[in-house]
């Protein structure tokens, strides 16, 4: 078996560099090789495409594309009074009051803003918890203010967020979709947390980013700011009302990459309780990122749970309620288990 799927490996390997080289007759054919030889860099190279052939109604690719965005947002914070920043509408922070002994602190995701956290918050709320969602620094107004933020203006921004809900809150849990996850679980590794909440959180991509390798991402950013994201990518966000950015900043990408390698460094000094959430059709995040984090965490209690009927955007998707009640069972076991501490002391 073994010497017939090598002799078949070589024979598949042989065929497509004929292929290559050499005519095909059938459109269907040709159009059926190059697919499977390029479609892990599908994306770039129809933006490529786009690029040179701009097509009717696409005359602002450039505009979208290049780092003349980069070049003036840096120019315009040498006068802040230039830059617009407004928030779009109800992408501000938000403050639920519960309870003074448990605060949960909530971080959205990369080109998005607290509004995804809302319904959760909520949820929360009602059973009593303190709540404070956060707003990443550079979210919430334009992708040109994004563009001129880092990973440390991000993790401030939750600092700053926790440093408020610990005035108020004897015991303070967080919980993080997608980047903000990744941002809670630094947070976690670096400060007093009661338990820890991670929802998609990126750790490790992979070798490609959106079809781009991620070697050339600090370069390739060097030039081109913006990445439109894909609709499908925003749909969910769209029926839920929530305003996320239409492009993804390149700049942003890269310094989300640093900041995924620097939470890696200090996930060995990760120890409170754990909860780790992932999507079956998730193509940003691979459910491989679950194992990686049980693996290196110190944790002694770490739960897992995959959401088998959604994609990335797991607090809008069909799994939606079932994350929403695993979040509050596990939050209530651990207060549960802190009362009952308290009690056998006394």
């Amino acid at each position: 078996m073994f010497l017939t799927n090598l002799a078949q490996s070589y024979i598949e390997f042989f065929r497509w560099i004929k292929h290559l080289f050499l005519p095909i007759n059938d459109t269907l054919d040709h159009e059926k090789v190059y697919k499977q030889v390029l479609s892990p860099y599908g994306n770039f190279l129809r933006w490529f495409h786009r690029l040179l052939f701009p097509q009717r109604g696409t005359t602002t690719v450039l505009k979208v594309m290049f780092n003349i965005e980069s070049l003036s947002a840096y120019i315009h914070n040498l006068r802040p009074s230039l830059v617009d920043r407004s928030l779009i509408d109800s992408a501000q922070p938000f403050h639920l009051e519960g309870s003074t002994e448990y605060g949960i602190l909530l971080v959205h995701g990369y080109c998005s803003n607290p509004a995804e956290m809302r319904e959760l918050g909520e949820v929360l709320n009602n059973k009593g918890y303190t709540v404070e969602a956060v707003l990443l620094k550079g979210h919430g107004t334009t992708v040109r203010d994004l563009t001129t933020t880092d990973f440390i203006d991000w993790y401030e921004s939750v600092l700053q967020g926790y440093d408020k809900l610990s005035k108020t809150c004897a015991n303070i849990s967080i919980l993080g979709h997608s980047m903000g996850g990744t941002l809670s679980l630094l947070l976690a590794a670096n400060r007093d947390v009661k338990a820890i909440i991670s929802l998609c959180a990126p750790l490790d991509l992979g070798k490609l980013y959106h079809g781009l390798p991620i070697p050339i991402l600090p370069s390739f950013s060097k030039f081109v700011s913006k990445w439109p994201r894909k609709k499908g990518h925003m749909k969910l966000h769209d029926k839920a009302g929530v305003k996320s950015y239409r492009a993804s900043s390149l700049p942003g990408v890269v310094e989300m990459f640093d900041l995924m390698e620097v939470t890696r460094e200090d996930l060995k000094k990760v120890e409170a309780p754990l909860l780790i959430v992932g999507a079956k059709y998730d193509h940003h995040v691979p459910l491989s990122n679950i194992s990686l984090l049980e693996q290196v965490v110190k944790s002694k209690r770490v739960e897992t749970f995959t959401a088998t009927k959604s994609g990335h955007t797991v607090l809008f998707d069909q799994d939606k309620e079932e994350i929403f009640q695993k979040v509050v069972a596990f939050l209530e076991s651990l207060k549960q288990n802190e009362e009952r501490l308290e009690t056998d002391g006394e």
